[in-house]
């Protein structure tokens, strides 16, 4: 396409540039109807779960290896780690959670930053922390960063399902997942 539209008149050339555009546009799109759908399927999974003992370090560990391009050069992962148990869940789906949080936290900082990985043993439970120094949220939209596709991120950038998706897998886990922000915090 790139010889045809050097051989074309300029009319035609601006028309095959904004053909181009309205085809990456329309890619864009796909993507992320794609991403939906995977998010809902997740959604409507919850009660196939597969449990079995798991070591939440390691799934830590592991969306940081996958979440390295979103980090490294910019962002200090400090851990905290505590000792704990292994715990009975679908490690897919609570991979997927610690996923959605360390790719959130990445996102929240705009350059350099910094973020705060701790986990400790509490009794019967197990407490996963994740702080980042990003921009933070205003608190009138706190109580809504658990709805389905409510975001605080620019158009096109996000679906607004990750932390619905991840509060929802948490739930089903029997477990609780709150939110402490403000803006520039």
């Amino acid at each position: 396409s790139r010889a045809a539209a050097s051989a074309s008149p300029p009319r035609a050339r601006v028309l095959l540039r904004e053909a181009e555009d309205i085809a990456g546009i329309m890619a864009r799109g796909a993507e992320r109807t794609a991403a939906i759908v995977k998010d809902l399927r997740t959604f409507s999974r919850l009660g196939e779960a597969q449990r079995k003992a798991a070591d939440l370090h390691d799934g830590l560990e592991m969306s940081l290896r996958l979440l390295a391009p979103r980090w490294r050069e910019r962002i200090s992962i400090h851990r905290d780690y505590g000792r704990l148990p292994l715990v009975e869940c679908d490690p897919a789906q609570i991979n997927q959670v610690l996923m959605n949080l360390l790719a959130n936290a990445c996102d929240a900082i705009a350059g350099r930053g910094q973020i705060w990985i701790a986990t400790r043993s509490l009794g019967t439970a197990v407490e996963v922390s994740i702080r980042d120094d990003g921009a933070g949220i205003p608190a009138d939209l706190l109580p809504r960063v658990f709805d389905p596709f409510f975001t605080t991120k620019e158009v096109g950038r996000g679906t607004g399902l990750g932390l619905a998706v991840s509060h929802s897998v948490v739930a089903a886990h029997g477990g609780d997942i709150t939110v402490e922000s403000a803006p520039g915090a």
